[in-house]
C-alpha cells in the first residue's frame, strides 16, 4: 500500500492488567506518503506510553527497498533490549525492554483530517497482507517474533 493517506503497522503492546504495564514495541510502521518505488522509511522502536520504565526510543529508519512487496519484518525481544531487522537486516537495537506479557496488533489506518494534506483516497477496498507470523521463544531465552508483510 502506498496511498499517502494510510499507514500500516505490526506492533505488540502491553495487556494494561496494571496501568504501568503498556509500553509498545513498534516492530513497523509504514506510512504511505514515505513509500517509493526504491525505499521507504520504516518506524522502528519503544514508545512507553503510561510505562515510566520505558523511554521514547522510536524513529523512521530508511529502507532501501520497495516495501509493497513482501518482506520479512522482526523483532528481537530480549529482558535488556530490543533488535528491529528488516530482511534480516540489522537496522535498529534499543537498549531497553519492557518485562511484562504482550499482545500482538496488526492494523491499517486511514487519515482523512488536518494533519497533513489529504490526497484522493485511493481505491476501496485497501488491502494490507501478512504471508506469515512465526513467534518463538528459543531454548534458555527470550522470545523472537518474525514476520512477512507487503502493504
Amino acid at each position: 500500500m502506498a496511498d499517502p493517506n494510510d499507514m500500516v503497522s505490526l506492533w505488540m503492546i502491553g495487556y494494561e492488567d496494571e496501568p504501568h504495564r503498556s509500553a509498545e514495541i513498534c516492530i513497523f510502521e509504514i506510512f504511505g506518503r514515505d513509500v517509493g518505488p526504491d525505499g521507504a522509511r520504516v518506524g522502528m522502536g519503544l514508545h512507553p506510553f503510561g510505562d515510566p520504565g520505558i523511554r521514547e526510543d522510536f524513529e523512521r529508519v530508511p529502507v532501501t527497498a520497495d516495501v509493497r512487496g513482501w518482506h520479512d519484518y522482526a523483532a528481537e525481544w530480549t529482558t535488556e533490549w530490543v533488535a528491529f531487522y528488516v530482511d534480516d537486516q540489522l537496522m535498529k537495537v534499543v537498549g531497553q525492554s519492557p518485562a511484562y506479557p504482550m499482545q500482538l496488533m496488526i492494523g491499517i489506518y486511514e487519515f482523512v483530517d488536518d494533519v497533513w494534506p489529504a490526497s484522493p483516497p485511493a481505491a476501496y477496498p485497501k488491502t494490507f497482507e501478512v504471508r506469515s507470523f512465526r513467534g518463538y521463544r528459543p531454548s534458555g531465552t527470550t522470545a523472537l517474533a518474525r514476520g512477512s508483510a507487503a502493504s
